[in-house]
């Protein structure tokens, strides 16, 4: 272990940042687990609201991470190396592609990757009728907006803060607040609440993916074993990928 990491190790977890987010986690995952049926149309409104009514707002989102990446990749910061001057990249180009792709789209493919299609011909995008031929036209081509250039720019421009901050700044530890606000930033009102609003996103994004893959896996157990799917296969299910 480095003295980077050691140090990164040794320093303190946030508190109140740890707490905040355990909190907000706990109040919405015990009220739906309560009472999921009650609230189920609730929180169909609500998805309606950010994948519709925002979509514009992400759309923008996405064309300026490119943009950004674009300047950060061909201008002069696009030399600028992650680790010592004298240090040799840990793995090959290739490996790193195919640990990102694996480890990005997993458990999104393995949901959509034969149903997508069929989904946007059936319910296509912006008032077009179902079963045509410009729902053909959208079926093959909306998914490049799931898995083409613009998902892989939202996913790079935190990491390349996060890596900015860690390996040429030599912050040693990765916050996203102090990516942004710098070392002393960190521990601000505004920093916390980048770190909260990140890490509701991470574990956001971790429980979608096991949303997403979990009951088909559970549910290909159920039918190699003869045996009813139920909240017990769920369980094994997760606990046994987890791990």
């Amino acid at each position: 272990m480095t003295d980077k990491d050691q140090n990164s190790a040794e320093r303190p977890i946030d508190k109140t940042v740890f707490s905040l987010a355990a909190a907000t986690v706990l109040g919405v995952s015990v009220p739906l687990l309560v009472f999921g049926k009650a609230l189920g149309p609730a929180i169909t409104d609500l998805y309606n609201i950010v994948a519709t009514d925002l979509g514009l707002l992400f759309q923008w989102a996405a064309i300026g991470s490119m943009i950004i990446l674009g300047w950060l990749a061909f201008g002069k910061y696009g030399a600028v190396k992650f680790g010592e001057p004298d240090e040799k990249p840990e793995f090959s180009t290739v490996s790193w592609i195919a640990m990102l792709f694996s480890s990005g789209v997993g458990g999104g493919l393995m949901y959509w990757a034969g149903v997508e299609w069929a989904f946007y011909y059936e319910n296509p995008p912006l008032g077009a009728e179902p079963r045509s031929v410009e729902a053909i036209k959208w079926a093959t081509s909306y998914g490049l907006f799931h898995w083409g250039f613009t998902a892989w720019c939202i996913y790079a421009l935190p990491t390349i803060a996060l890596c900015y901050s860690f390996y040429i700044k030599k912050i040693p530890y990765l916050r996203l607040s102090a990516a942004v606000l710098g070392d002393k930033g960190s521990s601000s009102l505004m920093g916390r609440l980048i770190d909260l609003s990140f890490m509701l996103g991470l574990i956001g994004g971790a429980g979608t993916a096991l949303a997403l893959t979990t009951p088909m896996i559970s549910a290909s157990f159920a039918e190699l074993l003869g045996t009813p799917r139920g909240i017990m296969l769920d369980i094994i299910s997760v606990s046994i990928f987890v791990k």
